[in-house]
């Protein structure tokens, strides 16, 4: 059995799924608190998000969305101005600390709004990738956390930029003494399946990246992507001049196949799909299980066509294909597949 099925399989359990619980809200620069102001910098911020729902950062320039931009104060939710805070010393009178507006936009109107005009979107389900990151430069090869060492390139904060520009759930490995002998250098860097994901049980994710960064000098940079998602494996490279470039690209690709996998949303129409849930035994639990369906973006409505002796069938209404449906509802740890070829048929877990 290949380690991928192994650890997303038969070995360890898929972690909870993370809620991206701000994927709609964002905070941009604003000049002052004046009407005109205030709709410049929401437009700004409006664009942030559909780039995180969509994972398309060209997504601003289509013509479509061009209404939907238009009408930016129609989609804010709530909005508050906020004061950064000042970090640098001096004498006499400094500078106002400065302003940002952050902006909570109403998601499931924006999602309406790019149904209509056909743009698929990724809803708050997103699964929690885990992260091995390792550098190679003139002075040798070494494991990377999320804060740089003293003088190197601060990779691991622009990989979380980049996420955070997508809506990316991402966990570094902590890098300490279990992970260090769990997956050392040598395995990250020869690519071996079975200690990177043996090593990654800790931490339950739902996926493992493994990213190898080189710098070459001379502006050269190259990036090794591998990303363990059941039920195999893909490779990409990615290479540039700048940290920034080189890394964007390569997550940019990595955002789309998540969503594809897990949950884009379809350009048009709904699909209805049987599920079946069973150690239903009180209304508590019951509640809990419907209540987590509705939750999911993906789905637009749930009714009860059945029930027996601690089992529930449902029809639920979705914006996705069927296999798509299901691996978005396993990304979570409140219904777990019966296992088989009983598609569609879920336990509620304890």
């Amino acid at each position: 059995m290949p380690a991928v099925a192994l650890l997303f399989g038969g070995w360890a359990p898929f972690g909870a799924a993370e809620i991206v619980q701000d994927l709609y809200e964002v905070s941009v620069p604003v000049a002052d608190t004046s009407a005109a102001a205030r709709r410049k910098a929401a437009g700004v911020a409006l664009r942030r998000v559909l780039v995180r729902m969509t994972v398309t950062p060209g997504i601003v320039r289509e013509a479509a969305v061009q209404p939907l931009l238009r009408r930016v104060e129609q989609y804010v939710r709530s909005y508050e101005y906020r004061r950064g805070s000042m970090t640098q010393e001096g004498f006499g009178q400094e500078p106002a600390p400065p302003l940002s507006l952050w902006v909570r936009f109403e998601g499931s109107a924006l999602v309406r709004e790019l149904d209509a005009v056909g743009i698929a979107a990724w809803g708050q389900e997103r699964p929690r990738m885990l992260i091995w990151l390792g550098h190679e430069d003139a002075v040798g090869r070494r494991l990377l956390g999320r804060e740089p060492e003293p003088g190197q390139a601060d990779w691991g904060s622009e990989l979380e930029r980049q996420a955070d520009r997508l809506g990316l759930p991402l966990q570094f490995a902590l890098l300490d003494f279990e992970d260090r002998r769990q997956v050392p250098l040598t395995a990250l860097w020869a690519g071996f399946e079975d200690v990177i994901l043996r090593g990654s049980r800790r931490y339950s994710p739902d996926a493992v990246l493994t990213l190898r960064t080189r710098d070459w000098g001379e502006r050269v940079l190259q990036a090794h992507w591998t990303l363990y998602l059941q039920p195999g494996v893909l490779h990409w490279q990615t290479d540039g001049s700048a940290m920034d470039s080189v890394l964007s690209a390569g997550m940019e690709r990595l955002a789309r196949n998540l969503a594809d996998r897990f949950g884009r949303r379809r350009a048009s129409g709904e699909v209805t799909i049987a599920l079946r849930v069973s150690g239903v035994s009180d209304f508590r639990q019951y509640t809990r299980a419907l209540n987590y369906l509705e939750s999911l973006d993906t789905i637009s409505r749930v009714e009860v066509t059945g029930a027996s002796t601690g089992t529930v069938d449902l029809a639920v209404s979705a914006h996705v294909r069927g296999d798509v449906l299901h691996r978005a509802i396993s990304l979570g740890d409140t219904l777990v597949p019966a296992g088989g070829d009983l598609q569609g048929w879920y336990l509620l877990a304890p």
